[in-house]
């Protein structure tokens, strides 16, 4: 109809009303998965990110410390991350305390820097006496980087060093992140987080001891602590979020994959390398000595320089591994460059 109208109207062909194509072209075809671009769930609705990160956070702490404690350029990441965020001498303070008249009260600034470096010593900082102030800020730093949470809780009190002030740094296992619950008037937990009717996280549930140490001799039991008294560091990125995840998350499998690469790749040199010489028995003598199988005469591994003896009727196939070959350099550097972006 559009078409004869103008024609009628004796409109050019470059003037008429063209047709529509078809609806598919003017969607985003992106949100669409495919054959080709998999990985998403395409239509419909997702969880919520809260829900997602409680889901997999342990997976991916888990992921996250399994690459930290084997991956060179995991765990060189995040001495980085010590090194330049934190440095030799962490986080230092300078006090800007001023009189009535505005000026620095210098001297009163004197005794708040004299003593919060006397705190900040091993001893009093924290509840289990073994860390200075500046191994919290790396352990934070590297919390962060690694686990993308770092939680500390606030103890006061006579018992709690000099200043009755200390820090007891807790691993993230120690939230239980399997807790959901709803509450009276409108609060609710999530992943061991405890919200108001307005979202604002107001109390994290948490075991009084790890669950995964055995040596107290009783089950953990879970205790409520106000955050008021927590120090919970994480990197929000996200509406409603609680909880960080780790920065690596997105290199991780890119980055263990080269490390079984490389692995693969340190083998088969090995074996190229290890040059060994076969003794050929003759196959019309009698078998291997009395009391010794003939799968006992060959080697389990490759060694280089061992002298081995066929069995009588065996012949050794050609193999001779050249791997790692020109495209480990190149493939390892796009692969690390990928992880590292």
């Amino acid at each position: 109809a559009l078409r004869r109208s103008g024609e009628r109207l004796g409109l050019p062909a470059a003037r008429r009303p063209r047709l529509p194509g078809r609806a598919a072209a003017r969607k985003f075809m992106a949100a669409r998965p495919d054959r080709l671009v998999g990985g998403f769930s395409g239509l419909g609705l997702h969880q919520s990110q809260r829900m997602e990160v409680r889901q997999d956070l342990r997976g991916l702490v888990a992921h996250a410390r399994h690459a930290a404690r084997n991956l060179d350029y995991v765990r060189g990441y995040e001495r980085l991350v010590m090194r330049n965020v934190i440095g030799p001498r962490g986080v230092r303070l300078r006090a800007q305390g001023k009189r009535l008249d505005g000026a620095l009260d210098q001297e009163a600034n004197a005794r708040v820097e004299a003593a919060w470096s006397r705190w900040g010593k091993r001893g009093n900082a924290t509840t289990c006496g073994r860390l200075s102030w500046w191994n919290v800020e790396r352990i934070a730093a590297v919390a962060l980087a690694r686990e993308g949470n770092f939680l500390a809780r606030i103890r006061t009190g006579p018992k709690f060093g000099p200043f009755a002030f200390q820090l007891q740094v807790l691993p993230l296992d120690v939230v239980d992140l399997d807790l959901v619950q709803t509450l009276k008037g409108g609060r609710y937990i999530d992943g061991g987080i405890e919200f108001d009717a307005g979202d604002r996280p107001v109390a994290v549930h948490m075991w009084d001891v790890h669950p995964g140490e055995y040596h107290v001799g009783r089950r953990p039991s879970r205790v409520r602590v106000p955050v008021g008294d927590l120090i919970h560091l994480y990197d929000p990125t996200e509406p409603m979020q609680a909880l960080g995840v780790p920065a690596s998350h997105t290199a991780l499998r890119r980055l263990n994959m080269v490390g079984r690469y490389e692995e693969a790749a340190l083998t088969a040199a090995h074996f190229g390398a290890a040059t060994m010489a076969w003794l050929k028995s003759d196959p019309e003598a009698d078998g291997p000595p009395e009391g010794e199988e003939a799968d006992d005469m060959l080697p389990e591994e490759v060694e280089a320089g061992l002298v081995a003896r066929l069995p009588p009727g065996t012949d050794l196939a050609s193999w001779s591994p050249s791997y790692p070959d020109g495209e480990l350099p190149a493939f390892t550097k796009h692969m690390i460059r990928g992880g590292a972006a």
